[in-house]
């Protein structure tokens, strides 16, 4: 019997059991649905079984391993916290981001093309880079599988991911201004913690959120911010927030 005929009654991957080696020399050791059990290369692995493969990484804590970071992009639990750079590799336009996942430390270079578009749309947004630039024709058809208008929507889409950030920054504020009161039976502390909870209401339902006049200008101290277009004055200016 060859080797090949024996690897062909192997397919099945039941279990990830092992690991060892570094760089090009590492390898996993494989329990196959018919029982056997094998020491395969690793690079050759991630490519066939890329989930199994990353699980097996995330629960043996070997994320932050060289040979390992390439798994992040396969679990779910770990995040990309924010976007840095982008580089062009290669001949066919691929494109490359620095990311910063949770818990890291250092940043990762991975495919721009595994990431979030939401993530990813917000990095062009914050860097004012054009999504009609040839090198994000890809993104474009990404965020725009599934609506009509191809360069509106993706504009849109991206507009729309700029005010969600908005009003999460709005949200978080309020929540910081009502936390900071001592008093929780100030009638400024009950105002900030209702406008709090309307703001996040808002986001999903629509609507403006009511703020006595004495502190609109604690919570949007420009008259064009995305705050102050929010808010609804409901009183006169009779003191200021402690």
């Amino acid at each position: 019997m060859t080797y090949e005929t024996i690897y062909r009654g192997m397919q099945g991957v039941e279990e990830v059991l092992n690991h060892r080696g570094k760089g090009r020399k590492a390898e996993i050791k494989i329990r196959w649905d018919n029982g056997w059990e094998t020491w395969r290369p690793l690079n050759l692995m991630k490519e066939e079984i890329p989930d199994t493969v990353a699980e097996y990484a995330r629960a043996n804590d070997l994320l932050n391993e060289t040979e390992w970071k390439w798994a992040k992009v396969f679990i779910r639990e770990t995040k990309i916290v924010s976007i840095l750079s982008h580089r062009f590799e290669g001949t066919e336009g691929g494109v490359e981001a620095e990311v910063h996942y949770d818990g890291d430390e250092k940043t990762t270079w991975i495919n721009a093309k595994t990431i979030d578009v939401d993530v990813l749309a917000k990095y062009l947004y914050d860097k004012d880079i054009s999504i009609d630039n040839q090198e994000w024709e890809w993104l474009k058809f990404a965020i725009t599988a599934s609506k009509g208008n191809w360069l509106e929507a993706a504009q849109d889409h991206i507009a729309d991911v700029a005010h969600v950030t908005q009003h999460d920054r709005f949200v978080k504020n309020l929540y910081a201004l009502y936390k900071k009161r001592d008093n929780i039976q100030h009638r400024d502390t009950i105002a900030l913690g209702r406008a709090y909870k309307n703001a996040l209401d808002i986001c999903k339902h629509g609507g403006r959120v009511a703020i006595p006049e004495h502190l609109e200008e604690v919570i949007a101290s420009k008259p064009d911010s995305y705050a102050h277009k929010l808010l609804q004055i409901e009183g006169t200016k009779d003191e200021n927030i402690e």
